[in-house]
Order: C-alpha cells, then sequence, then structure tokens
C-alpha cells in the first residue's frame, strides 16, 4: 500500500488541490494523510477535489483554534475502514488492507 503524507498549511487553495492531485496521480497513492488542514468541516467535494476520484472515504480531525486539523482520504478498493479514533492533534484508522490483483 502507498502512502503519502503532505503538510499543507491549509488546503483551501486550489493551487494546492491541483499539487495534492498530481502526487497522488503520480505516485499511485492508495492512501493520503493532510496535515495542518485549517477546515473545520471536510466534505465529500472537497475530498473529491483533493484526490480527483469518487471513489473514496475519508476520515478527519477538525481544525480547533489554532490546533490545525487533520485528514486521510483513501481509496475503497484498497483499504476498508473496520475502526476510527481523533481527537486534539490525532487521527487514528484501522482497517483491511485488499490484496492486490496479480
Amino acid at each position: 500500500m502507498k502512502i503519502i503524507t503532505f503538510n499543507a498549511r491549509g488546503s483551501g487553495n486550489p493551487i494546492k488541490w491541483k499539487s495534492i492531485r498530481k502526487i497522488v496521480g503520480l505516485k499511485g497513492a492508495q492512501m493520503f494523510y493532510i496535515q495542518k488542514t485549517k477546515k473545520e468541516v471536510i466534505t465529500k467535494d472537497l475530498c473529491f477535489a483533493l484526490w480527483g476520484v469518487h471513489d473514496i472515504q475519508w476520515l478527519y480531525a477538525p481544525s480547533n483554534g489554532v490546533l490545525r486539523g487533520l485528514l486521510c482520504i483513501w481509496n475503497q478498493q484498497s483499504f476498508s475502514l473496520t475502526s476510527s479514533f481523533y481527537g486534539e492533534g490525532f487521527v487514528g484508522d484501522g482497517g483491511l488492507l485488499e490484496r492486490e490483483k496479480l
């Protein structure tokens, strides 16, 4: 599984969205973590704009004052979420990896 992390310092800029989509596409990421978002609410539309395809799920810890948010987006074909947890400054997910096709 290819996992990429990105320190965004805010994800509201469409130029950053394009950069993230490019990184995900070029590197073939199956899971993507974004650190330091300034978003209090993460929507499916935002996740789609960042990832570029609809077959995704996401989990996030919202931004809260000076504490920046965290976002994890993943391809549903690669990972099935079975448990999750988040709090101030952390986000965790547990699940099952799909076997890569031979």
